[in-house]
């Protein structure tokens, strides 16, 4: 038995590792034996085959993970496609059902999707329903659920790969074109201020050097703790 509540972190997850990947199929495949269903050696080799098929073939893909005490407790993963980003995946570890996990890594996919789409859709599990709905997710055409987003996130977002939409809301000059050839899936974050602007860019590259660009014709004290936050994030993901 677990307490009421439990502490537990979010990390965005740049390029899973193998690890990662065998948690992923874990956690799913222990959802549907709690549903009922048969799961064996085929069945969590297809899951696996999944994971990986999506993150090789889709754009813009994106994955959180919920972890306490370094196991992960649930991941969220989705992509966009043209301008409109897609869930695929929102499991968490059915033990750990009950402590709002699933809430916090919705909330965080949607914070880091608002700053390229304004609205987020899904196919939902017949089982989930309920859930999104308590999210103001709302049922289009009987088949997907559409959420209008806002623009309320603040401060360091991740972002998986660069998008002509995030290259609109700088505040500054930056030279991006090259980004998405040469960065895909390090790990790259903005700071959005309070005009839903972006004053800030962060990325680890290659060979582990952190580069940041910054709005210079703000505030210097205002710049100087931007950059300290921007690098604080990369600093995770040497």
């Amino acid at each position: 038995m677990y307490d009421e509540k439990i502490n537990f972190s979010i990390e965005p997850i740049f390029k899973p590792s193998e690890t990662v990947y065998n948690e992923f199929v874990r956690i799913e495949a222990q959802c549907d034996i709690d549903r009922g269903l048969k799961v064996d050696d085929f069945v969590k080799n297809a899951i696996r085959s999944d994971h990986r098929k999506e993150w090789k073939e889709e754009n813009n893909h994106f994955a959180f993970a919920a972890y306490h005490n370094e196991q992960m407790l649930g991941f969220v993963t989705g992509f966009m496609q043209s301008k409109n980003m897609y869930l695929s995946h929102l499991y968490i570890d059915p033990m750990y059902q009950d402590f709002g996990i699933g809430s916090e890594l919705l909330k965080t996919a949607e914070n880091s999707a608002s700053i390229i789409t304004r609205h987020i859709e899904l196919f939902p599990e017949y089982n989930a329903v309920d859930f999104y709905e308590k999210h103001e997710y709302k049922n289009f055409k009987n088949v997907v659920m559409v959420k209008q987003l806002s623009e309320s996130i603040r401060g360091v977002v991740p972002v998986f790969q660069w998008h002509e939409n995030l290259q609109a809301k700088l505040n500054f000059k930056i030279e991006t074109s090259e980004w998405n050839k040469q960065y895909k899936y390090q790990p790259i974050f903005v700071y959005v201020n309070k005009e839903y602007k972006i004053d800030g860019v962060g990325i680890r590259l290659p060979n582990g050097e952190a580069m940041v660009k910054l709005n210079d014709r703000i505030d210097s004290q205002i710049l100087k703790y931007r950059k300290l936050d921007l690098l604080y994030e990369l600093d995770k993901f040497r």
